[in-house]
């Protein structure tokens, strides 16, 4: 199986042609990731944990590149590092609060980006564009 080009067509799929493999985004721009997979395993082998290999790629290509870019332009480290509670979990999403702040907002995010472990009430360290459970 080739994971990078089932990552490009799944990029396709998502900012461009869900309906190729048969979905819908909501008014967001988001997918159901049930249905993601389903449409895309009816064009190749594919699965939660294909699309968890490709995720997990993506993001350490993105994060290197982004150091690169970062240390030549600036120096120093990358990022801040900021800490969460899984406030709530709402099938494919978590709702996340800063509480290294006093900020009362919620960040919605793919349990996919997430830890598998996550449940409501999990502290999180998000570092380096990746969350980790602590």
């Amino acid at each position: 199986m080739d994971l990078n080009n089932t990552g490009k067509f799944m990029s396709l799929i998502l900012r461009h042609k869900p309906e190729t493999i048969g979905i819908e985004l909501d008014g967001h721009g988001w997918a159901d990731v049930e249905e993601l997979i389903g449409g895309i395993a009816k064009t190749r082998e594919f699965n939660r944990r294909v699309l968890e290999e490709i995720v997990r790629r993506r993001k350490r290509r993105t994060v290197d590149r982004l150091y690169q870019k970062h240390k030549k332009q600036k120096g120093g480290s990358l990022m801040e590092t900021w800490y969460y509670e899984v406030v709530s979990i709402d099938g494919d999403y978590a709702n996340l609060k800063r509480t290294d702040t006093a900020s009362g907002d919620l960040k919605l995010v793919a349990r996919a980006l997430l830890p598998a472990e996550i449940m409501e009430g999990t502290k999180l360290k998000y570092e380096m564009m990746q969350y980790e459970m602590i």
